[in-house]
């Protein structure tokens, strides 16, 4: 967006699956126009402060005239709650996680009692930006509307001209929300997709057994992947937990707009898991549903997302029967808070960075030849068989865009002449790692017979022959 001035969708773009909605980019191109140079550093402070906005409402109790008491419980909810989840929360622009926060925004915006107009304006804005911030957050914006809506009718029962005044705000909110999100979709019909809402429809026989043993491997992860925050808790560990949390504090708070949505936003959780597994069936690709790929990030997001909820409502509910709500807040942050990675990288912010630094430079050292190659060159790129191809191609388009890589692929050749027949329709070869034994095949058609990993060759073609020159 910041080279091209325009969204991802951009022909030249050289974003992979450019359908993925534009919120999040928005907001951070709108800081580096402002700072009219592209940083990393840049992007990661946008994100924080897109978070630091939704967040703000829970601080609209504190009364800085009488009392800062809830200052002490509202800080540690806005720092440390996204981290106990999220250890990186601060420092990436991944949407996961600030997805969850988007759906307990809407959630604790439904829990005022009064049917304002104001009330569903918070709505609206957090509905939308659910849908535009990832194609997966339409499902979170449609469960939060019928949770709302669920709500709303159970109160129309009792007559009240605010309630059915509710429904009305609440069925602008859909369409508004339905007319934004359309008006992206449409506009990303021909790009190239990740997510395809046929895909959910479609029955493909010849992986029903696939199809089965990622059943078993999603729900074996649920009852024993230890990967949920620092202390390792497995999804059903985690679950119980917060619901013995809720259970707890549901006998001492009597407000019965909490107790609803308290109940609600656990069902969600489920909910939410049939619909990840549904997903991992459906849309993504055999190898990596059977990995179960970002398992702990997409679980992640609706786990933070309840007890971000819970959190928010908590430091602002009295509690009944002599139980102060600021020490259960604070005994829970202080049970769960990831030391160990606040002081790596937090507390030694510096030596973190360096070392990420050097660790992505491994896979990206096309970016050396940056200088050299213009946006038309053609570039085959060749990895091992160990590459993850999709990854590699991403992150060094990043690293040299607008340049592109024309083709990523595994060096399997099965003679000289195969090869040969390959390369000729590119300008350049990147060998970033290949087998010794493909280098024998190959080896005829590089200058001087040298092949070496992390190395790009510039194709010299003629009638006669093909010949890999080394670029220095």
């Amino acid at each position: 967006m910041f080279i091209y001035d325009t969204y991802g969708t951009n022909i030249e773009s050289v974003v992979q699956f450019n359908e993925y909605p534009p919120f999040t980019a928005i907001f951070q191109y709108l800081f580096l126009k402002i700072n009219e140079v592209y940083k990393e550093d840049i992007i990661i402070v946008a994100q924080n402060m897109l978070y630091l906005s939704i967040v703000i409402p829970i601080t609209k109790n504190i009364n800085w005239d009488k009392s800062l008491k809830k200052l002490v419980t509202i800080v540690p909810i806005i720092i440390f709650i996204p981290m106990i989840f999220y250890k990186d929360f601060y420092l990436n622009i991944l949407v996961d996680g600030i997805l969850g926060i988007m759906f307990a925004y809407v959630i604790f915006s439904a829990l005022e009692k009064e049917n304002t107009i104001f009330k569903y304006i918070k709505i609206l804005a957090g509905e939308i930006m659910l849908c535009l911030t990832k194609t997966s957050g339409i499902g979170l914006a449609v469960l939060s509307i019928l949770i709302i809506l669920i709500k709303l009718l159970i109160d129309r029962k009792e007559k009240n001209k605010n309630n059915l005044n509710g429904i009305k705000y609440l069925a602008i909110v859909v369409v508004i929300t339905a007319l934004v999100t359309a008006i992206w979709y449409i506009k990303t019909k021909e790009t190239q997709k990740r997510w395809d809402f046929n895909q959910y429809m479609e029955v493909q026989e010849q992986q029903v057994e696939s199809q089965e043993s990622i059943i078993k491997k999603f729900i074996y992860a649920i009852f024993f992947k230890d990967v949920i925050t620092e202390r390792k808790f497995t999804v059903l560990t985690a679950f119980f937990l917060l619901i013995s949390l809720q259970i707890y504090t549901l006998t001492r708070i009597k407000d019965r707009n909490y107790k609803y949505y308290s109940i609600a936003v656990a069902f969600s959780i489920p909910i939410y898991l049939i619909g990840l597994l549904v997903t991992y069936s459906k849309i993504f690709d055999i190898q990596e549903a059977q990995m179960l790929t970002s398992f702990e990030r997409y679980i992640s997001t609706i786990l933070l997302a309840y007890t971000m909820f819970q959190m928010m409502t908590l430091s602002q509910i009295k509690y009944n029967n002599h139980i102060n709500n600021t020490i259960v807040i604070l005994s829970i942050i202080l049970a769960l808070i990831p030391i160990s990675n606040i002081q790596k990288k937090y507390i030694e912010g510096k030596d973190y960075i360096i070392t990420s630094n050097i660790n992505r430079d491994i896979y990206t050292k096309l970016k050396r030849y940056k200088d050299i190659l213009i946006d038309s060159d053609k570039i085959l790129y060749i990895c091992d068989s160990q590459s993850y191809l999709e990854y590699i191609k991403a992150i060094n388009e990043y690293e040299i865009m607008p340049i592109k890589i024309e083709q990523i692929q595994r060096g399997s050749f099965v003679n000289q002449q195969t090869f040969e027949e390959l390369v000729k329709k590119y300008n350049y070869v990147y060998i970033y790692r290949i087998d010794k034994e493909e280098i024998e095949v190959i080896k005829e058609t590089f200058q001087h017979q040298y092949v070496k990993n992390d190395t790009l060759y510039k194709v010299n073609k003629n009638e006669e022959e093909i010949l890999l020159e080394i670029v220095i």
